[in-house]
């Protein structure tokens, strides 16, 4: 279900995870199939009288519990295995969705500094040919340009509060 790779990380291998649990059912299988020959013993004995029949009854008795006590073991683990598969396979979208996000969030702050630096060019060249140079990051005319400090600190909310919500902090 798992292993490790070069740099000692663990990876969960969904495929490999199935056919672990298939290898249960089978196991899980034989165990039922041996529970219910036992059973049988367990009644034949019963039938019978002597100090040998209630041993063998009562050994039948102590290895069905053994068998029930396996297969439930067997069944948690299963169950185990697809939680975790499962967890795994949740946290992988959500870290996608981080990934695309930030992605999404990294365009969006390049077209905004293409804009900025569209406006702040024309504006510039608009400006040094009637008036003195600014000297202000914010353009002046009718549509100013954002301000990039006011973009990265966007950005970086965008991408803190991402982080937040991948690991679990409100």
């Amino acid at each position: 279900m798992a292993y490790h790779d070069e740099n000692g990380r663990i990876t969960i291998d969904a495929a490999a995870a199935q056919k672990d649990i298939g290898r249960l059912r089978e196991a899980i299988q034989v165990l039922e199939d041996s529970r219910s020959a036992i059973r049988s013993l367990k009644r034949q004995a019963g039938q019978l009288q002597g100090a040998a029949a209630l041993a063998v009854a009562n050994q039948a008795g102590r290895m069905e519990k053994s068998l029930n006590n396996t297969i439930d073991k067997l069944e948690e683990t299963i169950s185990f295995i697809q939680k975790t598969v499962r967890h795994y396979e949740l946290l992988d979208e959500q870290i996608k969705q981080a990934i695309q996000a930030a992605a999404n969030a990294a365009a969006a702050a390049r077209a905004a500094a293409a804009v900025n630096a569209q406006n702040t060019g024309s504006s510039s060249a608009k400006s040094s040919a009637s008036a003195p140079a600014q000297t202000g990051t914010k353009s002046t005319g009718s549509s100013p340009a954002p301000d990039m400090s006011d973009i990265l600190k966007g950005l970086g909310k965008a991408a803190s509060s991402a982080l937040d919500s991948f690991f679990g902090k409100k």
